[in-house]
């Protein structure tokens, strides 16, 4: 895609990607009276850097019965320094969203640093697109949009884009139906008019993430930030004070954030998609998500970069929307007062983006309106050395299109007046209102919840191999379940949906036999070796051959399909060279490669110190090993030899033993031991029959 676009059916369309990434949509000849006279730019200057959509887009949504129309425009900042310097702001605008005509997709994404263009550009791309993938799509959109962003983040780093000081921010909001779902990282901003007698009232959907607030302050800090201004960092302002008032106090100079041990990265922002050296020490891509239902009182929402509100408050740009009916016309509008402010201010102007989507129509009592309590979902924040915030709780459930899908219920905020910016998240979180919960339980992550998380997981194999990001997506995924003494928790032949693991209480396999009932297994916490299951039926896709029921009263913490698939099942291996070590074995060249890529996902990483023995000669075992790190000692010992044995082999990375262990029972003919510190890929012989289907035979006696 361009820098903006507006596209239907999907992310990815073809229309998107043939628009030209330099050429800005022509701006109504009818709009062009709004350009400015005056200024360093020209009019015709001003309209060589805009970006707008071919005009205001309408779409009706059938079902709810009422029109959408909504519009945008995005501005490539001035630098006098560097007058050719691309946008690095871009928005997104998608129609019929994930085929459904009742979706419409939003958002406005703000890169900064050398790569921001290519930041923002990329994330465009991947949130709506993973998004649309995400298990929980239909049904908890707002999860599924927690998972698109982290998601992002994480393929950011892996692209070939540099983001080690460069990433983007993201404001993007589902519609669905009357239901608004907010998700926002960084500061740029989403906000909401309400008709309040004959005022429309500003009401921010989101909260900007930046060190001003008291909460994100504190999670950074507890991960070693020092949130310091310029001035301080350059030693004109005491650097021991937090000198900086509210963030319309700040001056110019606001707080910002830098490592322990050097004058890097100095983002002003707490959370962002990319920025991978900044994850150090706290900034993460975690968003904030609210939910919001349109109301006939709801003429028009709109979502800006920070470009737009550096220099003015929500109030005053809902204030000039209001005086227009067209949303394009309404953005030029807004697009061009932010310039005029940014030179009264400053010599140059940051990128300036703005979409405005209009409400018509909506009417009392339409299809997805609901009558229930008014209430505003929020992520609230986690008060520990974590800067994840928690799963955002269910919302019950209604009837959607034929399919079991929440819309949102009305909500109220506290509102001053002017409609500003709340001083603080806690402010949002006050204004929730409870809601009754839905098993499984999606609960806020408490220090003590956090610790037993840890405990619970830690020694678990298929954690053994998880980097630091990839543990902390891991903690702020997983969800803790409370369960009933005979409550079933997996159904034998449904599809699996999660991971489990055992944190309180004992869980039994049972699977119907002859008319009657066997337990084949049990799980108990504190047994890490024994206290995990549902990985199988996640990586395979094959349905539960068991169902598994809590003996006792217990808790398990689960573990989603999305984040074990694209977190903890690729950091498991290498994909590619795994593959290619898997085909040369000749017991497994029968295979598909699909096949091979399910035997990948379920190995499980081990970690050995020097000397330890990984299998012992002339014990029973039915697992064979592939050297994943280190190096691998095979040795043999005969009859009457009590020394340590010959060496035989020497195995290193990619490298595999006992491949036949995986045809049945055998026993080892010779010992494999760890050569300094080693991590191998452990498969059984069940693991193999449950993804190829075969008969296991007996009998086999060797160490390949």
């Amino acid at each position: 895609m361009g820098c903006c676009s507006s596209t239907q059916g999907g992310a990815n369309s073809e229309a998107a990607k043939r628009q030209p990434l330099d050429r800005a949509t022509q701006l109504p000849a009818g709009l062009s009276f709004h350009l400015p006279t005056t200024g360093p730019l020209s009019p015709q200057d001003f309209r060589q850097r805009l970006v707008c959509s071919a005009g205001t887009q309408e779409v009706h949504l059938p079902t709810s019965d009422f029109t959408l129309k909504f519009a945008y425009v995005s501005f490539r900042g001035y630098y006098p320094e560097a007058l050719y310097k691309p946008s690095q702001d871009t928005a997104c605008t998608i129609s019929n969203f994930a085929g459904d005509p009742e979706q419409v997709f939003l958002g406005v994404f703000d890169g900064h640093g050398t790569s921001g263009t290519e930041c923002s550009l990329f994330a465009k791309e991947q949130v709506p697109a993973a998004m649309q993938k995400d298990l929980l799509f239909k049904s908890y959109p707002e999860k599924s949009f927690h998972n698109a962003m982290v998601l992002a983040n994480h393929e950011l780093h892996e692209s070939p884009v540099d983001d080690m000081q460069s990433g983007t921010t993201a404001v993007n909001i589902l519609v669905r139906g009357t239901g608004l779902y907010v998700a926002n990282v960084g500061d740029s901003r989403a906000v909401l008019a309400e008709r309040q007698g004959s005022k429309n009232v500003a009401i921010n959907l989101t909260v900007d993430q930046t060190a001003f607030r008291r909460d994100e302050c504190d999670r950074v800090k507890m991960f070693g930030a020092r949130v310091l201004t310029l001035d301080q960092v350059y030693g004109v302002k005491d650097p021991s004070i937090e000198c900086w008032g509210t963030e319309e106090e700040d001056g110019g100079d606001p707080p910002r954030l830098w490592a322990p041990n050097g004058n890097y990265p100095g983002t002003a922002f707490t959370r962002s998609i990319g920025d991978n050296a900044a994850e150090t020490i706290g900034v993460c891509a975690e968003p904030e998500l609210a939910v919001r239902n349109l109301t006939p009182a709801n003429p028009f929402f709109l979502i800006g970069s920070d470009g737009i509100f550096e220099f003015m408050p929500s109030q005053t740009v809902v204030d000039m929307i209001s005086k227009y009916d067209d949303p394009q016309e309404a953005a030029i509008a807004v697009v061009v007062e932010a310039y005029r402010l940014w030179l009264q201010y400053e010599i140059r102007t940051d990128d300036i983006t703005i979409i405005v989507a209009r409400v018509e129509g909506l009417k009392e009592g339409s299809a997805l309106m609901h009558k229930q309590s008014m209430r505003l979902q929020t992520l609230p924040t986690v008060q520990s050395k974590s800067r994840h915030v928690s799963p955002m709780q269910p919302i019950p459930s209604n009837t959607y299109n034929g399919t079991s899908s929440p819309s949102p219920t009305p909500s109220t905020f506290s509102k001053s007046p002017t409609g500003t910016q709340p001083s603080s998240y806690s402010q949002l979180q006050e204004a929730s209102t409870q809601v009754e919960m839905q098993q499984p339980e999606m609960l806020s992550k408490t220090p003590e919840d956090l610790q037993n998380l840890v405990a619970a997981v830690k020694g678990v194999p298929v954690f053994d191999s998880l980097n630091t990001k990839q543990w902390q997506i891991v903690l702020l995924a997983m969800e803790k379940r409370r369960c009933s003494a005979g409550e079933v928790v997996v159904k034998q032949g449904e599809e699996g949906r999660y991971f489990y693991v055992v944190f309180e209480g004992q869980f039994d396999i049972i699977v119907n036999s002859g008319g009657g009932q066997i337990t084949l297994h049990s799980y108990s916490a504190g047994d890490h070796a024994n206290s995990a299951f549902g990985e199988l039926a996640l990586a395979t896709g094959r349905p539960h051959a068991a169902r598994i029921v809590a003996r006792t009263d217990g808790i398990l913490f689960q573990l989603d399909a999305n984040t074990y698939k694209t977190v903890v099942a690729p950091s498991k291996r290498d994909g590619k060279a795994l593959i290619k070590t898997l085909r040369s074995i000749e017991l497994l060249q029968a295979l598909t490669v699909g096949q091979l890529e399910q035997l990948a996902q379920i190995m499980r990483p081990e970690a050995y110190e020097d000397g330890a023995v990984i299998v012992q000669q002339g014990m029973p075992g039915d697992c064979m090993f592939v050297v994943q790190s280190g190096e691998v000692i095979a040795r043999h010992r005969a009859t009457g030899d009590m020394g340590s044995g010959t060496e035989l082999l020497m195995f290193g990375p990619n490298q595999y033993f006992a491949e036949n262990a995986l045809l049945g029972e055998y026993t080892y003919r010779a010992s494999a031991v760890a050569k300094g510190r080693v991590t191998v890929l452990r498969t059984s012989c069940e693991d193999f029959n449950m993804v190829c289907n075969l008969t296991p035979r007996h009998g086999s006696t060797f160490l390949a």
